[in-house]
Formats: structure tokens, sequence, C-alpha cells
């Protein structure tokens, strides 16, 4: 795996380094459901929240509750929320997927664009996932998996590379060994 940090999105020529190696691909995220994903996590922080301060309520009554720290917990989710939906309008413009014919590069970021770059020959399989947003505008999220595990509580987990939110996500997988 390949890491690079640009200030400026690249064009491909400008990544590619062999002179075989030939974009067949190339494309970014759609626009709505890339970003409505971003506000189903802002407005699950609301739900949170809510769900949050229901149980402090019940279990100590309206008069009981310390609402300072009640509204600091207010302040802290609802940021998180609008951090990670900041997150995804600014990420949009910087986001953009190639296949060669010897690489897939994921780019993605908000302030300083993160290239990632991997060999098309290591890729153990391809699946697609859709969330019910993103089948509403025929659109789906292609996982790449290249063999690697993380070890998280002695679980082993699959680590995946994404496309998301791209239109008929079919047409890629075809394209993908």
């Amino acid at each position: 795996m390949v890491v690079v940090n640009y200030l400026v999105v690249p064009m491909p020529a400008d990544f590619i380094k062999h002179p075989d190696e030939k974009v067949i691909w190339e494309g970014k995220p759609e626009y709505k459901p890339f970003l409505m994903k971003g506000f189903s996590d802002f407005f699950r922080s609301i739900l949170w929240l809510t769900f949050v301060w229901g149980i402090f309520i019940i279990i100590n009554g309206k008069n009981g509750l310390n609402w300072t720290v009640m509204y600091l917990v207010a302040f802290i989710t609802i940021g998180d929320g609008l951090f990670r939906l900041g997150r995804k309008i600014l990420s949009y413009s910087k986001t953009v997927y190639y296949i060669t014919n010897r690489m897939i590069y994921i780019q993605n970021g908000v302030i300083m664009p993160k290239l990632t770059a991997f060999e098309r020959g290591k890729i153990s399989f391809v699946d697609i996932e859709a969330s019910k947003i993103e089948m509403k505008f025929n659109a789906g999220t292609v996982l790449i998996h290249f063999g690697e595990i993380k070890l998280t509580d002695g679980k082993e987990e699959k680590v995946y590379q994404k496309f998301e939110s791209i239109k008929n996500p079919g047409n890629i997988v075809k394209l993908l060994p």
C-alpha cells in the first residue's frame, strides 16, 4: 500500500508512474447519497442524545439533574454530529476513485487529500453493500478486500477499502478481478 498526501487534487497522470499503466475507470461518489450519509450520522447523534437525556431524566427526575452536565453532553454530541457532517461535505470535492490496468487509487480527505494505491493483483475479493439511501439513488459502496486483517478485542476483522456511493456499483465490480 502506498500513501501520498497532496495539497491539491492531482490528475491521474500526476501519480501514475509506470509507462504501461492506463486509467480504465475514474469516478466520484454520487453527491446526494454521499452527503445524506453525513446527515444520517448527524441525526444518529441527535437520537443518541435524546436517548441519554431520557435515561437521565427517568433515573433522576427533572429536578435532580445537573443541567450543566446535561448541556455539556448535548454540546459534545451535537458537535460530533456536525463534525461528521462537515467532514462529509468538505471531503466530497476531494474524493476521487481510479482503476487502472495495474493499480487501484483511492483519494480522499478534507484539507490534505490522501492518495492510497493498491495493486490489483492482490485483491482477495470484491463485494457491494448499499444502504437504503444509496438504493434510492441507484448507488452503492464497493468493498475491496486485499487480504488485510485487523485484530480487535481478540476477533479478526477484515479491512476493506471502499468506493463510497458509486453509481451502478455492479459495473465497477465487473472491472475488478
